[in-house]
């Protein structure tokens, strides 16, 4: 207790602090904020990305999820495969074995999943404006790191809430399990 007051650290402090070195390890792997960013290098990380996304959030959908957190208008591996195919790019389908990984995600570490997933869409604002260096536009091959455009801070502030108020205590270390297997799935993806 510092000076009488007792702070309660809410989940979302946790997970920021709790997951920072696996977001941290993601971001370092990615080039998307290099300066020497190619479409190549672009169109891998979409596909590494969409090999994580499209069988997570089919485990998602099989989940019974807190209707608050909107999760079926949060879905965004359609949009990684709409970036790769106004690319020219087939989506390469995840390996048959990639729906196995998420089979025993429970709903709790669900929520953590969610977490990563809807908070990539906050970074997705900054690197939409690196990818107008090649030519890339929401509408033109950015769609997936556009993230909800111009409402993204707005539908950022709601699932926080709705997340903050769906999550009782003794499930807030499964959510943070969730967050971390999310992160460490992308790092391996990258690999």
């Amino acid at each position: 207790m510092l000076g009488g007051i007792l702070r309660e650290v809410t989940l979302l402090q946790r997970l920021k602090d709790e997951t920072s070195s696996e977001h941290a390890a993601l971001e370092a792997r990615l080039p998307l904020m290099h300066p020497d960013l190619t479409l190549q290098d672009y169109v891998g990380v979409l596909q590494a990305f969409y090999s994580v996304v499209q069988p997570l959030e089919a485990r998602l959908d099989a989940l019974v999820l807190p209707e608050a957190l909107e999760w079926p208008e949060r879905r965004r591996a359609a949009l990684l495969e709409a970036d790769l195919r106004g690319l020219d790019q087939a989506p390469v389908p995840p390996d048959p074995g990639s729906a196995q990984v998420w089979a025993d995600l429970t709903g709790a570490e669900a929520l953590g999943a969610c977490y990563v997933l809807e908070g990539s869409t906050l970074g997705g604002q900054l690197i939409t404006r690196q990818l107008g260096r090649l030519g890339l536009s929401a509408e033109d091959g950015g769609a997936y790191f556009a993230g909800h455009g111009v409402h993204t801070g707005a539908r950022w502030k709601a699932f926080r809430a709705a997340l903050e108020g769906s999550v009782p205590a003794e499930q807030e270390d499964a959510v943070l399990r969730g967050a971390r297997r999310t992160f460490l799935a992308f790092h391996g993806a990258l690999a």
